[in-house]
């Protein structure tokens, strides 16, 4: 049925999310804040809390943002004010009573509003991706991952997007480069170091991308750098990628102005089409 092959579909893609923490290969943005809580179990512990309204508002503004913001002024309100806007428990949670809303329950209101916002309506499809991402109940990552922070979590599975000039560095293997290519490893290495002058966070990000296939960098840098080899082609080609060993071939650029002319060449062609110089 649909229904099915909806569900495996998000059992894949939950098991995309296991592979993305075991193998430190970051998704980049995308997975919400509340899956994370879901996934590491820790969403009934921390995230619907009656005192705490406003951590469950945050978890939802990540999912509707406009929503969230509507209930988080409703905190604020007086009880003649809340009295005027007619809303009743049940307005936000169908298992609540149809109490008027009042500064003794609106918090209750809200929490479980956002409880049923973010887990009751999508149950069905979060067990899905809880059962890919735990292999069927195999592998239960929970203990560990609950005892992060959310803000970390999001580090974790997601990594850095933004990539500073210094990061960018380290992601490379500067160390004894061929002979031929030496100079051209320096253009590189100096290009980098300048930051924004050549090679802003977007093309930092993509030179990540071209080197090595990730969308982000992972949150304790790459555990295998970048390396050069010399590229022997003639005339004055592109510079050629291997991701999967985390190598960039280089041929013997004149000067930074060449290297760099080549470099933003190949990385915008890569961005317009990501099969661009790949094996």
């Amino acid at each position: 049925t649909i229904k099915k092959m909806a569900s495996e579909k998000l059992s894949l893609v939950g098991r995309f999310l296991l592979k993305s923490v075991l193998d430190d290969h970051p998704t980049g943005p995308g997975p919400s804040s509340f899956l994370l809580e879901f996934l590491s179990g820790a969403h009934e512990t921390r995230a619907f809390l009656d005192s705490h309204p406003t951590y469950a508002l945050q978890l939802l503004a990540n999912a509707d943002p406009i929503i969230a913001q509507s209930w988080s002024n409703l905190l604020h309100l007086s009880d003649d004010q809340l009295a005027a806007t007619t809303l009743t428990l049940d307005a936000f949670d169908d298992a609540l009573p149809d109490d008027t809303l009042s500064r003794a329950n609106v918090s209750r209101a809200v929490v479980a509003g956002c409880r049923r916002t973010l887990l009751t309506d999508r149950r069905a499809s979060l067990d899905a991706l809880r059962d890919g991402f735990t292999l069927g109940g195999k592998l239960d990552l929970g203990l560990q991952l609950a005892q992060h922070r959310n803000a970390d979590l999001a580090l974790l599975l997601q990594g850095k997007a933004a990539i500073s000039a210094q990061e960018m560095l380290d992601c490379f293997e500067w160390g004894e480069p061929p002979a031929e290519c030496a100079a051209a490893v320096g253009y590189l290495r100096a290009a980098i170091a300048e930051g924004e002058a050549h090679l802003d966070v977007r093309r930092r990000r993509l030179l990540l991308r071209f080197c090595t296939g990730l969308n982000a960098l992972p949150v304790n840098g790459l555990s295998r750098k970048v390396s050069f080899n010399f590229l022997d082609k003639p005339g004055v080609p592109l510079p050629e990628p291997h991701t999967c060993t985390h190598e960039l071939d280089l041929p013997a650029y004149s000067s930074r102005a060449e290297l760099l002319e080549k470099l933003l060449v190949a990385l915008d062609s890569f961005e317009a089409d990501p099969s661009f110089g790949q094996e």
